[in-house]
């Protein structure tokens, strides 16, 4: 019988006796996949891409760092194949005026990953979404300072700044 192997990570698990005097080998190369998929990373260059979407092999989307590097030149679709899970933190450092998506080729949701920004997404093997969605939305209205009230983001439209001039109640507050 032959090895088989992890469905997200590609760890092999030798069959029985496959490796009578032999082990270290699939040990060996295990130890690198899980030192890999615990802490390497994978840099792709941007420039001149503009075909996609791009399905990542498994020594793209093994590692959890993924960095984004360089001017890009269209918007771009990376995939991670479909009943493949995991956590990566995406790292955007790229410039130009278009944006960076990744998508599960399990046809579920997908996370645009914003430029100059590092983002923490994750994969049930259908889906990918941001790993923390407990993000603080703005409270109030446009004009309105935020403050907080009681751990959440508020506004008022007695204290607001419309850029130029900070108001309370109505009233002009000089900031000279």
């Amino acid at each position: 019988m032959p090895s088989t192997f992890t469905p997200n990570k590609n760890i092999e698990k030798p069959a029985f006796n496959a490796y009578v005097d032999g082990w270290d080998v699939p040990v060996n190369d295990d130890f690198t996949v899980i030192d890999t998929a615990l802490g390497g990373k994978t840099t792709f260059n941007v420039t001149g891409l503009t075909a996609t979407p791009i399905t990542l092999s498994v020594s793209e989307y093994q590692p959890p760092i993924i960095i984004l590097t360089n001017t890009i030149s269209a918007n771009l679709t990376y995939v991670v194949p479909a009943s493949i899970g995991g956590e990566w933190v995406i790292s955007n450092q790229t410039t130009g005026a278009f944006t960076v998506t990744f998508t599960s080729g399990g046809a579920g949701t997908s996370v645009v990953c914003t430029q100059g920004f590092n983002t923490a997404i994750f994969s049930d093997g259908t889906n990918i979404a941001r790993s923390d969605s407990n993000t603080a939305t703005p409270g109030g209205s446009t004009t309105q300072v935020q403050f907080n009230s009681s751990g959440s983001f508020a506004g008022s439209a007695n204290l607001t700044f419309d850029g130029t001039s900070l108001t309370s109640g109505g009233s002009f507050i000089d900031t000279k």
